[in-house]
């Protein structure tokens, strides 16, 4: 039985054609770059990119010559912007049609038990608490009843480096610092609650969501 997650993030539909549309047609021309880069001069120099820290490359895909540059040699944190390459990268080597998969295998025995289930993670980056109840509600569906022995999470899907290249920049416990894994529940994140005791001078109440130790 496998699980679902929703589509790719849309956002970077228009960016994907525009790549598209580019590689299938001729080189541009000299005054066709010439005006290129008098566009992206424009705009770097438009507030709120005036007063920002840009560092700009752009080359031609055609002849890899550089059409326009700013700064490129600065060495500077790209932070959410990479999310834009990201998507276009995934929608160009998944497709848009692409669904992460999680795949639930057992070693079943009569009445709708299973010696062991084994869940295989393949990189669903939505899988989180809430869904779990529904998981746990198409494997009954589906026949399992009980499981006897153990639960096996298989997280060897991708490969070792858990942590995209200039994470080493910053340092910290924030959600989105979380390192990446074929088989995640909430993000790789843990929510902490705090409550105060029962009188002054108590000791706070800490839980966290998930449990754990």
């Amino acid at each position: 039985m496998r699980t679902r997650s929703v589509d790719l993030v849309p956002l970077s539909t228009f960016l994907l054609c525009l790549a598209v549309s580019s590689s299938g047609a001729a080189a541009p021309s000299k005054e066709g770059r010439e005006a290129l880069k008098k566009s992206l001069a424009d705009v770097l120099a438009q507030t709120p990119l005036s007063s920002a820290r840009t560092s700009v490359q752009v080359q031609s895909l055609d002849d890899g010559t550089v059409v326009f540059a700013q700064d490129a040699d600065d060495l500077l944190n790209p932070a959410s912007n990479v999310k834009l390459f990201t998507a276009a990268a995934a929608l160009v080597r998944l497709g848009p049609e692409y669904r992460f998969e999680t795949e639930f295998l057992v070693d079943r025995e009569a009445g709708g038990r299973a010696r062991v289930l084994y869940v295989r993670g393949k990189g669903d980056p939505s899988l989180s608490t809430e869904r779990l109840y529904n998981i746990a509600g198409e494997l009954y569906h589906g026949g399992l009843r009980e499981v006897l022995g153990d639960l096996v999470v298989d997280d060897g899907w991708f490969d070792g480096q858990r942590l995209a290249p200039g994470f080493d920049q910053e340092v910290g416990d924030r959600p989105y610092l979380a390192p990446c894994g074929a088989l995640s529940l909430n993000w790789n994140s843990v929510a902490i609650y705090l409550r105060a005791g029962d009188r002054t001078g108590a000791r706070a109440r800490v839980e966290s969501e998930p449990a754990s130790d």
